[in-house]
């Protein structure tokens, strides 16, 4: 019946110029607010740290939710600092033209004496400013005409976005970053390029990203093997390599998933975390290796959304 009405909704969205990013079928889930932390720019891609709440009723584990991840020619910061420095030069070169059309007009008014190479030099000096302020004022026109595609499309690195979704809607591609999360914080494996490594910084957060570059997520229907989210802090601030010691977090609610600090051990060579629950569960963190991190949490946990991300 889900399918039915998916495609039916698609069906509508396409005739009304909409593409159907992310459907939420749960009728009796109203409305979400969730906002998407996009993480520093990572080689053109946008990587989200989600943090999320359900305004009205939690949903059900195994509700799906679709979205699609932006990939970007351009980081919007870099682009506003293009365009911030051809104003600066605009206004160099308009100071300039001002000077020399003054010493003209001092000239005519016969304040000061030139010679005519001195005049035709003046004059073409003024020619040439007056060509290279056209020059950057084309490119002026097409860095503010990129800015306001890169804004319209997905917000820039660092920018928090908080989107009201309501039950069947359809998120516009600058919602495509969006991931319902529920109040408390889930995350499984990232498969994290060494490319990224390199440019962690201290206390940043890892996201959820593919190989692909696609973030992807999937909390099993299976209360019995939910997955609790995990960042991970990294302790130098320029460089990330295996064997680096970490400090995890798990931000999961303590009534639901205790977790002793007594039971956490910490080894230097890969990270390796674990830790022991009230029940006796014991979680297992492994980082391996320089190209890949992997979380595996084989512990009873209740969690208030289940979910899977595409």
């Amino acid at each position: 019946m889900k399918i039915v009405l998916w495609l039916l909704l698609c069906v509508y969205s396409y005739a009304q110029g909409r593409s159907p990013f992310m459907v939420v079928f749960k009728e009796d889930i109203q409305v979400y607010r969730a906002s998407a932390v996009v993480s520093p720019w990572q080689e053109s891609t946008l990587s989200a740290q989600i943090r999320a709440e359900v305004i009205h009723r939690f949903a059900e584990p195994g509700q799906i939710v679709e979205t699609q991840a932006l990939l970007l020619e351009q980081d919007p910061r870099e682009v506003t600092l293009q365009k911030e420095q051809i104003l600066s030069e605009i206004n160099r070169l308009n100071v300039l033209l001002d000077q020399a059309n003054q010493r003209l007009k001092r000239r005519e008014d016969h304040a000061i004496a030139y010679s005519p190479e001195e005049v035709e030099a003046e004059n073409a000096t003024v020619l040439n400013l007056k060509s290279q302020i056209r020059t950057q004022s084309v490119l002026l026109a097409r860095t503010e005409l990129d800015l306001s595609r890169l804004k319209i499309v997905a917000p820039y690195p660092g920018q928090i976005t908080e989107v009201m979704v309501q039950k069947g809607d359809l998120a516009s591609p600058g919602q495509a970053l969006l991931q319902i999360m529920g109040t408390d914080l889930f995350r499984i494996s990232a498969s994290v390029p060494h490319r990224i490594f390199k440019q962690l910084r201290l206390n940043q957060s890892v996201s959820i990203m593919g190989a692909s570059g696609i973030i992807s997520a999937l909390i099993p229907k299976s209360r019995e093997s939910s997955m609790p989210e995990v960042q991970i802090r990294v302790s130098n601030s320029r460089e990330f390599f295996s064997g680096m010691r970490l400090t995890v977090e798990i931000p999961f609610t303590e009534s639901l998933c205790p977790v002793p600090s007594d039971y956490i051990q910490k080894e230097n060579r890969g990270m390796s975390v674990r830790m022991q629950n009230s029940s006796g569960k014991i979680i297992n963190l492994m980082i391996e290796g320089e190209h890949r991190q992997e979380w595996f949490y084989p512990m009873r946990c209740e969690p208030l959304l289940g979910h899977k991300v595409l």
